[in-house]
């Protein structure tokens, strides 16, 4: 009854190391991505998102500035039925500077992300997988 026992004793002192080898070698192909590749496509992606959200900001900082003015001109007119389209005229172009200004942050927003997963790819084969986050999380930032 020793001798069975005594064979898959020795089949698995054989076996194990190979096995172990093999899955130290898989484990580190795995693993084999470029930290510093993927940090600096990070770095670039959100300092691009970040830069179109300045100009987003600054652009309805701008609309509501003209807005303002605008509209402070409109009332001012002495002819009173030159009011009324002069006000509608201002609010028309601060809705349009404020679709403008969205559009332009949209398409920073995506081009970051679109760059940042092209440049992700050269990082390493597992990259994507260890990283499942899409722009979808800056959705809600519009």
């Amino acid at each position: 009854m020793l001798y069975p026992s005594l064979m898959f004793l020795l089949l698995l002192i054989t076996v194990s190391p190979a096995m172990a080898a093999k899955n130290e070698k898989t484990k580190t192909l795995a693993t084999k991505i470029d930290v510093q590749c993927v940090q600096d496509s990070m770095e670039k992606r959100d300092a691009v998102i970040g830069a179109s959200w300045d100009s987003y900001s600054l652009a309805i900082k701008q609309a509501l500035g003209t807005r303002k003015d605008g509209l402070r001109a409109a009332w001012a007119k002495t002819d009173a039925a030159m009011i009324k389209p002069a006000i509608q005229r201002v609010w028309t172009q601060f809705k349009r500077a404020k679709t403008d200004a969205r559009k332009a942050w949209l398409t920073g927003k995506k081009t970051a992300w679109k760059t940042f997963y092209a440049d992700r790819k050269t990082c390493g084969r597992t990259v994507a997988s260890q990283d499942l986050t899409t722009e979808a999380v800056d959705a809600d930032t519009n």
